[in-house]
């Protein structure tokens, strides 16, 4: 990941490596320098860590202790997507919602605002859209949002931060208004 951040690619070879940590930080390091011409094995090492689903919501780093972003390797991998341009937006979207159904706390943040930010392109709803006016992307993902208790909650508090994030995007900042509004009758 160093090697990525400095600027020069990580070996391919390195995504095949059998410690997770390690494949984790090529791929990060890999789609930092070649943004939208990264190889098949980068994108797909990108998705799966976005995706996994670890019931204590941690990666399988052997014991390795990562600095960045407090750890949340999942999160990390979230946010790198957007480097590998709108050739991949499907696949992201998919990676960013599976995660964001598990990931709880601190945790739901950078990939909500991730997923936020790919199905709302063009940012904050107006007022009073009604849910049937969505596009299917953010569809997927009010629902998603709607079922994801853990995500809007940290120490089992109302999470403030994801409220706002979620907010600031035109969308109910509660996870039982999220429901009610995907529960509203079609005009």
């Amino acid at each position: 990941m160093a090697a990525g951040l400095l600027g020069a690619a990580p070996d391919a070879a390195l995504l095949s490596d059998p410690r997770p940590v390690i494949r984790w930080a090529a791929a990060i390091g890999r789609a930092r320098v070649l943004g939208v011409d990264a190889d098949e094995a980068t994108v797909d090492e990108l998705l799966a860590w976005t995706a996994a689903a670890e019931p204590d919501n941690r990666p399988a780093t052997g014991g390795a202790e990562v600095p960045f972003l407090d750890g949340d390797l999942n999160g990390y991998a979230g946010m790198s997507l957007r480097l590998l341009g709108p050739r991949h937006t499907d696949q992201a979207l998919d990676a960013l919602l599976d995660r964001l159904s598990v990931a709880a706390g601190e945790q739901a943040l950078p990939v909500a605002a991730e997923a936020l930010r790919l199905a709302f392109p063009s940012g904050r709803l107006p007022a009073g859209v009604p849910r049937a006016a969505l596009a299917s992307r953010q569809r997927r993902l009010v629902e998603v949002l709607a079922h994801s208790p853990g995500a809007w909650l940290i120490d089992g508090v109302s999470f403030g931060n994801f409220a706002s994030l979620v907010g600031d995007y035109g969308l109910p900042r509660s996870q039982e208004a999220m429901l009610a509004y995907l529960d509203a009758p079609v005009a």
